[in-house]
């Protein structure tokens, strides 16, 4: 069911003489395409944003204006809370640049889940980076580490034809739970070797696949470099960190007992596994309009 004929529903069990065209509601998920609502008792999927809403996050009360049934996010309500930002300046001109700075190699922007950009300059040349460091870079405050691989497991193998990882029973398999994971080699241990770990996240989508409801991401860790052809086994777990709409993109701090174990590559990467539950799948590493690839592991360093 689109997320207009949840709304449908809806409207169609309140007060049919309220002709209010705007209401408020609350962003149960943010998701690729906009947000997730909950209106009334409804979970509302898919509803487009307009560019008055920035900053989109997980809670927020929004105001929704319907037209011809179509729900559209206006803005948040209440006080304004503008993404942080670390970009001091940009200047564009057709002249020599200013004293101070040197070439760059290539500029990527990157859109964030929250609406917010970042911008990441190459450069070869030296450059000071902090007044009275010379030409010495700045400390290394952390990493983002992509999946190399991802999967699915089922009956005991690996299920060839899905790459997506999923957890829960599927509907024709209802006896035999599926499970998935995520594969990172020895990234993670090599990143975080003689550094100290202050924080560790982890980025998860839920794909269009399973119920219209909100339904808890059940994450293990794994000690595998690579996927494996047989049974994917389990090591710690489950933490339930955060429940997930059709769609949803989330960050989720990862449990701190954890850090040590990767950082030591005593665990390599994450899976997800439900017994019971309704069958849900997440997306492979795949970069999405927002930029951001499920599986994405944030590393900041003490």
């Amino acid at each position: 069911m689109s997320g207009s004929d949840e709304l449908g529903v809806w409207l169609a069990a309140t007060d049919r003489t309220n002709n209010q065209r705007t209401m408020s509601a609350r962003v149960a998920d943010v998701t690729a395409t906009g947000v997730n609502l909950i209106i009334g008792e409804a979970l509302v999927t898919n509803v487009p944003c307009a560019d008055s809403y920035q900053g989109r996050k997980r809670g927020d009360w929004v105001a929704v204006r319907i037209s011809a049934g179509q729900p559209v996010v206006m803005w948040r309500l209440g006080a304004s809370s503008s993404p942080e930002q670390t970009l001091e300046s940009i200047a564009l001109g057709s002249g020599p640049a200013p004293a101070g700075y040197v070439q760059a190699d290539s500029v990527h922007v990157r859109r964030n889940a929250d609406g917010s950009l970042s911008v990441y300059v190459r450069s070869s040349a030296a450059a000071p980076w902090t007044p009275g460091q010379g030409t010495q870079p700045p400390p290394d405050v952390g990493r983002i580490l992509r999946a190399n691989d991802t999967g699915a497991w089922w009956g005991g193998a690996r299920d060839v034809t899905q790459t997506d990882p999923a957890q829960g029973a599927r509907p024709q398999t209802p006896t035999v739970p599926v499970s998935g994971g995520w594969f990172y080699g020895t990234a993670i241990a090599d990143a975080c070797a003689g550094k100290t770990v202050a924080n560790m996240t982890l980025r998860i989508i839920r794909t269009e696949d399973g119920p219209v409801e909100r339904t808890p991401l059940h994450l293990y860790t794994h000690s595998y470099t690579d996927a494996p052809a047989s049974a994917l086994a389990l090591d710690d777990g489950p933490e339930d960190l955060l429940s997930f709409s059709p769609g949803a993109s989330e960050v989720v701090t990862l449990p701190e007992y954890w850090w040590p174990l990767f950082a030591s590559g005593t665990r390599r990467g994450f899976a997800v596994y439900a017994g019971t539950d309704p069958y849900t799948s997440y997306e492979s590493p795949k970069a999405g309009p927002l930029g951001t690839v499920c599986g994405d592991v944030e590393i900041t360093f003490g």
